[in-house]
């Protein structure tokens, strides 16, 4: 996966994660997995316009109340309560932009002048909130520079734990623009992944999985291998899951173009299918999803124990899981067939003739 796959296009306003959310079910999307993926890698943007001046809202609460409409009540950049309703465009279309403008119906309070948040959020004796906040409300202005902040914090050892882990969230959100970026990032995420992953206090397993998706997402597919270490239960937090999430990812774009050079990471993606497959073991919640996806990363990466895999899946004798398995490998096949990869594919081939074991 390149890194133009997943940066995002036109952000003017950053909604909260319960926003997103939100918006999803507004717009219907959540039968699609290529286009809820497509959610996952953009932010969605909206504005206020008062008068002739568009104002970035930096927070608030977004409500359906028509088809294409949706209420809004946040705060702008200066500081004021706003109401209103944002028209968006089809959520249908190939390539969607979430732009424009939306009516402004009431304005609440005066005006104050803007803060400066590249201050706040640089200020390592201001309080974690307030730089916290401070770093959202830039990265609505200002993403590049805001994106390239974080990357030097990042690289500092004697951070805050609540900063640092501002900063691993924040990172998914990060725009690293050129290719040292990229790998700096990469290198980073995945060395505070590592260290991390022994944490004990609650909460820390968020942040490891979150650095993992990132650095994941900054891999060229041929060092897919990176995530080999992850496949291993080791300290406190199971990066299982979210190892396999992330090498599933990491080839929805096309296949591996050398499945011979994926083997030792899809020997043991094979371990942990055989594993969780096992009626003894299976169980619904973290084990299933194990097994899910175990199943799917096997399918990406070409193995022919994919069919294998399948076996197990259809003498398990669930439907919810046989449908959950099948709907992600449809997925993935779409993923590819929308790239351009051929069906006449290997692994295309393999994945297609797998299914019909389940289908």
């Amino acid at each position: 996966m390149t890194e133009a796959s997943v940066e995002r296009r036109g952000i003017a306003g950053m909604p909260d994660q319960p926003a997103i959310e939100k918006w999803l079910q507004i717009q219907n999307w959540l039968r699609e997995e290529a286009k809820k993926e497509w959610l996952r890698q953009h932010e969605l943007e909206y504005v206020c316009s008062t008068g002739k001046t568009v104002t970035a809202i930096f927070g608030g609460a977004l409500r359906s109340n028509a088809p294409g409409v949706v209420s809004f009540r946040g705060v702008d950049s200066a500081g004021r309560t706003l109401h209103g309703k944002y028209e968006y465009e089809d959520a249908q279309a190939t390539e969607p932009e979430f732009v424009g403008a939306a009516r402004c119906d009431a304005i609440e309070g005066e005006a104050t002048a803007p803060r400066d948040c590249t201050k706040i959020a640089s200020d390592e004796n201001a309080q974690t909130e307030d730089r916290v906040a401070a770093l959202r409300e830039w990265m609505t202005t200002d993403l590049q520079f805001a994106s390239e902040f974080i990357l030097n914090e990042l690289g500092k050892s004697d951070l805050p734990e609540d900063w640092r882990h501002t900063l691993v969230f924040a990172a998914e959100n990060a725009h690293f623009v050129t290719s040292d970026q990229q790998r700096e990032a990469c290198s980073r995420l995945r060395e505070l992944a590592r260290g991390l992953r022994h944490g004990r206090k609650a909460g820390t397993e968020h942040v490891v999985w979150s650095a993992m998706r990132r650095f994941a997402s900054l891999l060229p597919p041929e060092e897919v291998g990176s995530l080999l270490e992850f496949l291993d239960r080791e300290g406190s937090v199971d990066t299982r899951m979210v190892a396999l999430q992330c090498v599933a990812r990491l080839f929805e774009g096309a296949p591996p173009a050398d499945t011979a050079s994926v083997e030792p990471l899809a020997n043991r993606v094979a371990e942990l299918a055989e594993k969780f497959l096992d009626p003894d073991v299976f169980s619904s919640g973290e084990n299933s999803g194990i097994a899910r996806w175990a199943v799917v990363a096997l399918a990406a990466l070409g193995s022919p124990r994919l069919k294998y895999g399948l076996e197990h899946v259809k003498s398990l004798d669930k439907s919810w899981f046989s449908a959950r398995v099948s709907q992600e490998l449809r997925g993935l096949l779409n993923g590819w067939r929308d790239a351009g990869v051929s069906e006449s594919d290997a692994t295309v081939r393999l994945v297609q003739e797998s299914l019909r074991t389940i289908e």
